[in-house]
């Protein structure tokens, strides 16, 4: 049996293993660097929600941060109505030197430029394709042209969530794709259930590429999956929409794949933007960053 001075000193050791797990945790946090684009400018935040930088450049979207948090991919829009992969070091010193990494052709768009978990890849679309850039030899790595691929959207004439995206598997051998269709379409056993999407998946050893099946929803704002074992074990319903419980479009995934990261609104009375973190241990959410607010809005 303890006695009542043992007690007390069992309790302030666990409420200082705790803080000193809290203490780390926020630590960890601030070293995340997360970009996201906000009334045409680039901000790039910690995982805590502290503005790092505002790029001081214009006509650049869709960034990525590399997991090591000192550079981002991105799309820049040209007057000849075409886009370039942007490579971005964030050093404001050096006025955030920038590196051209591709260039699409006139008339066609640049999309979901994305990391590879360890760096040394970027995935993204360009109109009907997907493009694996190796940056160690800075050529294309894989390029697969799908059909059935609504082409990429000019970037500057539609929302987020209406764009396609990307994103990479753990282990890097697999990039998801979420996809728009062109047609809404009827799902045929749940008429009430519009199927919106398409979910498809690349083996990059071998190219292959295949769409998934049954894996259609009308997403998101009610937040429903289809109650089917298979779609619910997906990697690819976790990778693309951070977990089954929790579903978001576009998450930002953390260097370690615990926190992921996504833009979410309120709307009517006192509505408000904000970014919010996920962690996929405690299964808790909490707002880091807000980004607008208004009195009233629908």
């Amino acid at each position: 049996m303890i006695s009542v001075p043992g007690r007390w000193l069992f309790c302030f050791l666990a409420l200082m293993t705790m803080k000193s797990v809290a203490t780390a945790d926020v630590d960890l946090l601030e070293q995340y660097r997360i970009a996201y684009e906000y009334k045409d400018a680039i901000f790039v935040i910690s995982g805590t929600g502290k503005t790092i930088f505002k790029l001081p450049f214009e006509n650049l979207y869709l960034p990525d941060t590399h997991p090591n948090g000192d550079r981002i991919v991105c799309v820049r829009k040209n007057k000849s109505n075409s886009s370039e992969l942007i490579e971005l070091t964030l050093d404001k010193e050096a006025n955030f030197p920038t590196n051209v990494l591709y260039t699409a052709t006139v008339g066609q768009f640049i999309g979901s430029p994305i990391w590879s978990q360890d760096g040394s890849q970027v995935g993204f679309l360009v109109s009907r394709k997907v493009l694996v850039l190796n940056m160690k030899a800075r050529n294309i790595a894989l390029q697969i042209e799908i059909n059935e691929l609504p082409p990429v959207p000019d970037p500057t004439l539609t929302t987020l969530h209406d764009n396609h995206y990307m994103r990479w598997s753990k282990d890097g051998l697999r990039l998801y794709l979420r996809v728009r269709k062109t047609n809404v379409e009827r799902n045929p056993t749940n008429p009430g259930l519009m199927e919106l999407w398409r979910l498809g998946e690349i083996e990059i050893s071998s190219g292959r590429f295949f769409w998934h099946q049954n894996a259609s929803f009308n997403f998101i704002y009610n937040r429903i999956f289809p109650k089917t074992t298979k779609v619910h074990e997906s990697p690819a319903i976790v990778t693309l929409f951070g977990s089954v419980e929790n579903p978001v479009l576009r998450p930002i995934w953390s260097p370690d794949r615990r926190y992921y990261f996504y833009e979410t609104l309120r709307e009517g009375f006192m509505a408000k933007g904000w970014i919010e973190r996920y962690d996929t241990v405690t299964k808790e959410s909490k707002p880091i960053k807000t980004l607008w607010w208004a009195p009233y809005r629908e």
